[in-house]
């Protein structure tokens, strides 16, 4: 691919950028909702892809710009923080609420495993009473 390729698809990627600085703000202050923080989340991983293409650019075209080789170089990888709270943005956005991905938080998958459990007894406790006092329908 070419330099003035790879730039132009640089370019169109930060123009699809919205205000970073302002959801960042917000979401540190913790009064971002969930369309906001989603699309925090969207602007982050396009940042990302962004910082990685730069990186291939850089050492395609061997660059000599110090600076820029240093922000790029110290860029946080942000993959494992998107690994860590993985869930599906499609859906959260369609459905107004966050589902984490099965297996990402344990903690999450024991609740879960917990509230289905407890609605099982619950069911079959309700069917005996029903049995017990004669109640069809």
């Amino acid at each position: 691919m070419s330099l003035l390729c790879c730039l132009e698809n640089l370019r169109a990627k930060l123009r699809g950028l919205n205000d970073i600085e302002r959801y960042i703000t917000r979401v540190q202050a913790c009064t971002a909702d969930l369309a906001t923080f989603l699309t925090f989340i969207d602007n982050m991983q396009i940042i990302q892809d962004i910082v990685a293409e730069a990186q291939v650019i850089m050492n395609e075209q061997q660059t000599n710009a110090p600076l820029l080789n240093t922000l790029i170089m110290n860029f946080p990888n942000l993959d494992p923080l998107f690994d860590l709270y993985s869930f599906d943005r499609i859906i959260a956005r369609n459905q107004g609420k966050i589902t984490p991905k099965p297996n990402t938080m344990p903690e999450y998958d024991e609740a879960i495993e917990k509230v289905n459990q407890i609605t099982t007894e619950l069911d079959n406790f309700l069917k005996t009473q029903k049995k017990n006092l004669g109640y069809d329908f």
